[in-house]
């Protein structure tokens, strides 16, 4: 992991080590210094750095929309991110673009771009890490430890897994990696 990745999270959200695998394929690692600058001041004018969503509040969410295409597009080429058009509310307006980016990546370019914000931004982005640092160690799992304790106890009870995506609002692959121990393998 480069030097400044790891400082820039530390600086981001305390002494929290965040420590994201090297080998994992990202295009900022390929950006050219120009190419991050310029991110970064379009972000700071016209990006959003959010919490996730209520459905799931451990996912933040980068985005930014544009009336320029050509500029939407060449943010959607640098960070490897389609982009789409947004319907139009008044026919008189002029149509917009907008990308999104989730998770992970998104959390990577927030403690990247921080640095280089405004205060104001920078506070934005620190709510944004903070929501996916609730559950680092899991990513954006929807499910609690309790949830969790409680799943392995009604499977040894015999409960379908079927039933159990259904009960705790999940999917039965999430079931299944919790049964084979795949995920919360920390849990007893």
């Amino acid at each position: 992991m480069a030097e400044w990745q790891t400082r820039s999270a530390q600086d981001a959200v305390g002494a929290i080590p965040w420590r994201f695998k090297s080998s994992h394929p990202h295009p900022l690692s390929q950006m050219q210094d120009a190419d991050f600058y310029w991110l970064c001041g379009l972000f700071e004018g016209e990006g959003s750095f959010m919490k996730g969503p209520p459905s799931c509040p451990q996912y933040p969410v980068l985005s930014i929309a544009s009336t320029d295409e050509d500029v939407i597009q060449r943010v959607g080429a640098l960070l490897a991110v389609a982009y789409c058009p947004v319907r139009k509310r008044r026919e008189h307006w002029k149509q917009s673009y907008c990308l999104r980016l989730h998770g992970r990546r998104a959390v990577e370019l927030m403690l990247q771009m921080r640095p280089y914000m405004s205060k104001r931004r920078q506070e934005q982005i620190d709510i944004a890490v903070a929501s996916y640092e609730k559950r680092r160690d899991r990513g954006p799992s929807k499910l609690t430890d309790d949830q969790v304790r409680q799943i392995r106890q009604l499977l040894r009870d015999g409960r379908n897994m079927r039933d159990l995506a259904i009960m705790f609002r999940t999917s039965y692959t999430c079931i299944n990696r919790i049964k084979n121990n795949h995920t919360f393998t920390d849990l007893v």
